[in-house]
């Protein structure tokens, strides 16, 4: 039969619960490149790479899933 209906919402929220830790991780990873390189202020890309922002959204694409 599967899983229910309010199992599936209880996954959903889990899963957007972590996709929001990972993605204030990421932010404060990305803060703390920014002031070790001295970036604060400027527009140049930082030198953090597209894999730390993946993670939040292997976790978003996962709600996608299974919706």
């Amino acid at each position: 039969m599967g899983i229910s209906h309010l199992q599936r919402i209880g996954v959903g929220l889990f899963l957007s619960i972590m996709a929001m830790a990972v993605a204030a991780l990421v932010e404060i990873k990305r803060k703390q490149v920014a002031h070790r390189a001295g970036l604060m202020n400027s527009t140049e890309p930082l030198p953090v790479t597209f894999l730390w922002v993946s993670l939040q959204y292997l976790f978003s694409g996962r709600l996608i899933f299974l919706s």
